[in-house]
């Protein structure tokens, strides 16, 4: 039994570091790649899903790797008990916002 729990303990931590080399591929399926290697439940908004990631990880700090990700995509991380879910950060909601104001703006005249 106590080899067992032992087992299990050590299956169930995650990773601390992450080496992933991905020439080009949508977010969602990026965060899948990680989320296998590192055991940790990601997702995506979908504001996020059509956007692309290319990344070189040569044993790089998940957490590192999570916050480069995020600053990249000029979103945040949002965590939850379930899981962690990239969203785009205010700001880029916010100037979207604004753009699409000011094109209705444009077209309403």
């Amino acid at each position: 039994m106590i080899a067992l729990l032992l087992y299990l303990g050590t299956t169930l931590q995650q990773a601390d570091t992450l080496t992933l080399t991905e020439p080009g591929a949508r977010v969602p399926i990026v965060l899948h790649e990680i989320a296998e290697r590192t055991g940790l439940p990601l997702r995506s908004a979908s504001e996020l899903d059509n956007r692309v990631l290319c990344l070189r990880l040569e044993n790089f700090s998940v957490e590192a790797a999570l916050t480069r990700i995020a600053r990249v995509l000029d979103a945040e991380w949002r965590i939850s008990p379930s899981a962690r879910t990239l969203i785009p950060s205010p700001a880029t909601v916010r100037r979207r916002q604004e753009k699409a104001q000011g094109a209705q703006a444009t077209t309403i005249e």
